[in-house]
């Protein structure tokens, strides 16, 4: 079962608390408390390990975690194909549809995109209107305000976007916005 050893260091900040923790590692299989599963034990922490745990509230006495870890895998490089999957959601906008509900947090969705890519957004005239830089290798979708470059609300229309990584593939589409 891993266990917390001992505590290195707390910093004093109260809004972010980093704590370098050493665990250890039996050789013998558990129960998990949630799940009632036996959890076998199958790897021994070595020296270099390390585990980070992201919280959003400060650590109390006798606060404690369940750990899960996953097999590390490698992130490819997307293909011409894996391009073709991007897409923009809602296609059109409606401006005046039962979900906008709020007329200030307007936006576009673009999804499955690569880890790291740039996405030109154009009007039918071939006009720049934004440009957004992509880069999460963890959330595949970037959100458009609906505002242009000069800070201006996007005017209704037929939209042309292209996809870019950084090795050059690219990927073209078009959306509509209707108010």
């Amino acid at each position: 079962m891993v266990y917390e050893d001992h505590i290195l260091n707390m910093p004093p900040d109260s809004l972010i608390q980093t704590l370098n923790l050493t665990f250890s590692w039996s050789d013998t299989s558990y129960i998990d408390p949630i799940s009632k599963r036996r959890i076998p034990a199958n790897k021994k922490w070595v020296v270099g390990d390390s585990l980070i745990i992201p919280v959003q509230v400060p650590f109390y006495e006798g606060d404690g975690f369940l750990v899960e870890t996953r097999q590390i895998y490698q992130v490819e490089e997307p293909t011409k194909e894996d391009l073709k999957e991007v897409r923009v959601v809602p296609n059109p906008y409606i401006a005046r549809a039962a979900w906008e509900f709020d007329e200030y947090n307007r936006k576009i969705q673009f999804t499955n995109l690569p880890s790291k890519c740039t996405i030109y957004i154009f009007n039918v005239a071939g006009e720049l209107v934004q440009t957004l830089h992509h880069d999460n290798l963890y959330d595949g979708s970037e959100n458009w305000n609906l505002w242009t470059s000069n800070r201006q609300e996007a005017a209704p229309g037929l939209f042309i976007w292209v996809v870019k990584t950084p090795d050059g593939k690219k990927q073209m589409g078009k959306f509509t916005i209707i108010r």
